[in-house]
């Protein structure tokens, strides 16, 4: 994930925007693989 976020960047992507998107894309390829979705605080 973090290779591709560079490759956008690299690529011409605005960085705002790979920044705001990339921790979503992590959250949802993990909680897809049965991952459990915490609060910034450690609770679920």
């Amino acid at each position: 994930m973090l290779h591709t976020a560079l490759a956008a960047v690299e690529s011409g992507a605005p960085l705002a925007t790979v920044t705001r998107r990339t921790p979503a894309l992590v959250r949802r390829c993990l909680v897809a693989r049965n991952g459990t979705e915490e609060t910034p605080e450690g609770g679920r």
